[in-house]
C-alpha cells in the first residue's frame, strides 16, 4: 500500500518556504510536468499531484491545517475522526469473522487448524465482501469457537510501517491493528478502511487458528496452500493417534500384568 506523498515533498520545497517560494516552485513544476509539454507516461499523474499539493499549500488556511495535522502525525498522533473510523472498521470486521467466517470454515478443522487457516487465506479476496455463510455442524465449530475465545483485538497507537501484528500472551492471542500505518498508507475513506481492516483481521485470525504459524502468503497458489495445510493437519492427527495408541497399549500391558499378579495371589 502506498499513500499520497507529502505536499512539501511534491513541490520540492522546505516546510518553512514562503508563499512566494511555493508559488515559484508550483509554476516551475507545473510547466515541467504539464502533459501537453512532457511526453513521459506519468506526466499527467505528476501534474495532478503537483496541482493537489499547490491547492493545499497555496491557501494559507488549508496550509495551516495541513501543517497542524502533519505535525501531529509525525508524533504518532492521529485525527480523532480517523481513529473512530478505524475502530468502527475493526468492530464490523470482527463481528463478520466471528459470526460468519469462523462457523463456516470450521468444517475444515483438523489437527491444529492449518487447513482451515489456509482456506481462509486462499479466500481472502472473496471474503472481502461480507455475506451470509452456511455454518458447519455444531461439533465441528466447538474447537474453532474455543480457539476464537482466546483472541483479543487491540489498537496500538505507536508509529509503525506495519499495519497489523500478533502477540502470544499467557492463555490468549492478541491481534494488533496499528492505525498509524493505515494513515501513512493513505487510508482515509471509511469504506477503504473497512476493506483493509477486514483483510488484515482475516489473515491474523487465520494465523492464530493455525496455532500462531504463518500459513503461507496470500498470493500463493490457493490449491497448493490448502494442500499444505491439509498435510500439516494430517501429520499432526497421525502423531496424536500414534501417541494415544502408545498409551493405550502401555495401559493394556500394565493392566495385564496387574491381573496376572492378582490371579497368582
Amino acid at each position: 500500500m502506498s499513500g499520497p506523498r507529502d505536499a512539501y515533498e511534491v513541490l520540492e520545497v522546505e516546510t518553512n518556504a514562503s508563499p512566494d517560494d511555493l508559488k515559484k516552485a508550483y509554476r516551475r513544476l507545473a510547466r515541467k510536468w504539464h502533459p501537453d509539454r512532457n511526453p513521459a507516461p506519468d506526466a499527467a499523474d505528476r501534474f495532478k499531484e503537483i496541482a493537489t499539493a499547490w491547492e493545499v499549500l497555496g491557501d494559507p488556511e488549508k496550509r495551516r491545517r495541513y501543517d497542524l495535522e502533519r505535525g501531529r502525525v509525525s508524533r504518532g498522533e492521529l485525527p480523532e475522526d480517523f481513529l473512530a473510523d478505524v475502530a468502527d472498521a475493526i468492530d464490523r470486521a470482527e463481528h463478520w469473522i466471528r459470526s460468519q467466517v469462523l462457523p463456516h470454515y470450521a468444517r475444515y478443522w483438523r489437527g491444529a487448524g492449518a487447513e482451515l487457516a489456509a482456506r481462509i487465506v486462499a479466500d481472502v479476496e472473496d471474503l472481502a465482501t461480507p455475506r451470509t455463510l452456511e455454518p458447519a455442524s455444531w461439533w465441528k465449530r466447538r474447537a474453532v469457537q474455543a480457539r476464537a475465545r482466546t483472541i483479543v483485538v487491540t489498537v496500538w497507537m505507536q508509529p509503525s510501517n506495519q499495519a497489523s501484528g500478533i502477540v502470544r500472551g499467557r492463555g490468549f492471542w492478541e491481534i494488533c491493528i496499528l492505525p498509524y500505518a493505515l494513515w501513512r498508507a493513505g487510508m482515509r475513506d471509511p469504506a477503504e478502511l473497512d476493506d483493509a481492516v477486514l483483510r488484515l483481521l482475516l489473515m491474523r485470525y487465520a494465523q492464530v487458528l493455525a496455532a500462531g504459524r504463518l500459513v503461507g502468503r496470500a498470493d500463493a497458489e490457493p490449491d497448493a496452500l490448502v494442500a499444505a495445510g491439509r498435510e500439516a493437519d494430517d501429520a499432526l492427527v497421525t502423531q496424536r493417534v500414534m501417541r494415544a495408541g502408545f498409551w493405550v497399549v502401555l495401559g493394556a500391558m500394565f493392566g495385564s500384568l496387574l491381573l496376572m499378579g492378582y490371579f497368582q495371589l
